[in-house]
């Protein structure tokens, strides 16, 4: 208990020293929080985007289709899966589509296109579609092909609502056909690849001019998206077909998590290690200053042990004071993002480009701000062992003679 109290009271009898530790802990705890909550906050609204108005959770494709891209290569035990899929209660939605990569022409320009067949009702419980309409209506409003398309697509056809492009593509036999249809709605996502590209239509108007039966992509809509893994290996257990998830199903997506994740290791490293060169300056200053002290405290009976926990406890003592003040400094940086968002639109069409929203809502879950102050605590720690060390180096005769 002395030796508690006596580094207590160290601690403090140069405030100056004490209270920048303690200030490069508050800023280095709360930067670190605040820029992992922003940057998670992008990406988990991206991943909530992808799944919610892409991919969904889980897809279900015949190989050959993966590795062809060919509408011939359809499902052919869709409807055994459909009906498995039915009665399962983690099953929110399910979209069964029917795809084929072609080409969207107007008069004045045309672009490559993915056409979706698909059944109107079901998509729209799957992804939400006409949530995402910024003009016109859902599929209704015409006695043609009526068909959905991004407000990026319009643009690049040169085309708006009540417009007819035509959509050409390979029918069953191999032969290029084409169809005419009309422009009902225009959606937007946080995606301009994914509105540059996709043309949602009816699935059986798409099925009659390719001239092919059934479908080739089942996108499947979970209730909680911590049964993706257990849903996807039941499937695949009872099928010959591919059974992806949405990390699978966009690699591209995955691969941005993995390198935010080791970009985020390193930043947190980097604001770490000045955190702890900080506190190894300060404690050696604190040896240095306090050479003669040490060895007056050995001199009266003082062993090595002893003055090494003196050190590691007001290390630990700094610790305790600045981290719960950079914890809560971060959360409140954290909070006020969270509920005013942070807007990014002056960077809006890189971030578009890319599927990211110009509204980043910065968030973090409760238990990494335990991990980020127990590792803060435990690098505090380890940084007081240099200075420590060299405490137990000093001579007591020499010491106690230092000026």
């Amino acid at each position: 208990m002395m030796l508690v109290q006596i580094a207590w009271r160290n601690v403090w009898r140069n405030r100056g020293r004490s209270l920048v530790v303690m200030m490069a802990m508050v800023v280095g705890i709360s930067s670190v929080i605040f820029l992992m909550a922003f940057s998670w906050g992008m990406y988990d609204y991206r991943i909530k985007e992808a799944i919610e108005k892409e991919s969904s959770h889980i897809q279900i494709h015949n190989p050959k289709y993966k590795e062809f891209m060919e509408a011939k290569f359809t499902i052919a035990d869709a409807n055994q899966l459909d009906q498995k899929l039915g009665k399962d209660s983690r099953v929110k939605a399910v979209s069964n589509r029917f795809v084929v990569m072609g080409m969207a022409l107007s008069s004045r320009s045309n672009v490559p296109a993915r056409i979706i067949g698909v059944d109107t009702l079901e998509e729209n419980k799957t992804t939400d579609l006409s949530g995402s309409l910024t003009e016109g209506e859902y599929f209704t409003g015409t006695k043609g092909i009526p068909v959905l398309v991004g407000e990026k697509l319009a643009k690049d056809l040169k085309l708006g609502l009540k417009k007819k492009p035509v959509l050409q593509f390979q029918d069953a036999n191999g032969d290029m056909t084409a169809i005419k249809v009309k422009i009902v709605g225009l959606y937007k996502t946080n995606n301009s690849m994914f509105d540059g590209m996709n043309v949602f239509i009816p699935k059986e108007a798409l099925q009659n001019a390719a001239k092919i039966k059934g479908v080739n992509e089942i996108a499947i809509l979970l209730n909680d998206a911590r049964d993706v893994d257990d849903v996807k290996t039941e499937l695949q257990s009872g099928t010959k077909s591919m059974v992806e998830t949405w990390k699978e199903s966009i690699p591209e997506l995955a691969i941005a998590i993995d390198t935010f994740d080791k970009t985020m290791f390193i930043i947190v490293l980097i604001l770490f290690l000045a955190v702890a060169i900080g506190i190894i300056n300060t404690m050696l200053m604190a040896v240095l200053e306090r050479v003669r002290e040490i060895g007056m405290l050995m001199a009266v009976g003082m062993n090595k042990d002893k003055v090494f926990s003196m050190f590691m406890l007001e290390t630990i003592f700094l610790s305790l004071a600045g981290a719960p003040i950079g914890i809560f400094l971060g959360w409140a940086l954290v909070a006020w993002g969270n509920h005013s968002g942070i807007n990014l639109s002056m960077y809006g069409e890189g971030l578009s480009s890319m599927g990211f929203s110009n509204m980043v809502y910065p968030s973090l879950p409760v238990k990494d701000y335990f991990i980020l102050t127990g590792e803060i605590i435990v690098i505090s720690i380890l940084a007081a062992l240099v200075p420590a060390y060299r405490s137990l180096r000093l001579n007591p005769a020499t010491a106690i003679r230092k000026i």
